[in-house]
């Protein structure tokens, strides 16, 4: 990637818009039900979850993040602002985070290897070249969903003590911003009012942020990305590396 400031046009945002849309509304993701035993940690937000394999089985689960966040006001056909704002955040985010991800393709090998395996299956190191940059690009994805929710969802209330991480997943990246939504329509469900909702959600932002944080030296095909500097300025959007 460009060490100087890149800025992505609308055009490359507005192309995954669609499936953004879809990732809204619904999505099935594969989790580690052994996570859902995570208790509270007194004075965080953050809950304690085993890093001992259980040897637990990945399970299915429906996520429709439109509908959750409609369930704040089930009595209420229409989105309140804070409800749809939410959404629309979630949405945007996501396809900025899928654009972003397709500079770092195009500055790395990636886009050229994924190009040569839609041919014919890579061997050897050129494998696992692909398969580090791949993982890279996922995680390069999550984190930009996650800033960007950090940084464009508004929220003044006291950040709640039993949001848990994402159980993220960074095969691609599709797959990682899916695990980001499921655990953001996690982190919000239930929410009593339009207060809380943003509350949650804005708070569930900092909470993955921390975890993709304390996963970065994982992924060692991330480099030239932390000296990007990233500018939407549609969204007032900015984003410096893996720098919060």
């Amino acid at each position: 990637m460009d060490t100087g400031l890149t800025t992505i046009s609308e055009a490359a945002i507005e192309k995954h818009r669609a499936t953004a849309q879809s990732f809204i509304t619904r999505i099935v993701v594969l989790e580690d039900p052994a996570r859902e035993s995570g208790t509270a940690l007194a004075g965080t937000n953050r809950r304690f979850v085993s890093t001992v394999s259980v040897g637990s089985v990945r399970r299915t689960r429906e996520v429709e993040l439109s509908k959750t966040v409609a369930a704040v006001h089930p009595d209420d056909q229409l989105l309140t602002i804070p409800q749809h704002t939410l959404l629309f955040r979630a949405r945007r985010g996501l396809a900025i985070a899928l654009a972003i991800s397709d500079v770092f393709a195009e500055g790395s090998d990636l886009e050229s290897l994924q190009a040569k395996n839609a041919r014919a299956p890579l061997e050897g190191d050129e494998a696992a070249t692909f398969k580090k940059l791949l993982s890279a690009s996922a995680y390069i994805s999550a984190f930009s969903l996650a800033s960007y929710l950090f940084q464009l969802i508004d929220s003044d209330g006291e950040a709640p003590n039993d949001i848990a991480e994402p159980d993220f997943l960074f095969d691609t990246q599709q797959d990682a911003v899916k695990s980001i939504i499921a655990g953001l329509d996690k982190a919000i469900a239930g929410s009593k009012d339009d207060a809380d909702l943003m509350t949650r959600a804005r708070a569930f932002a900092r909470v993955a942020i921390d975890g993709l944080l304390a996963r970065k030296g994982r992924f060692d095909g991330i480099g030239p990305f932390e000296n990007a500097h990233i500018r939407i300025d549609v969204d007032d959007f900015t984003l410096d590396g893996v720098d919060v």
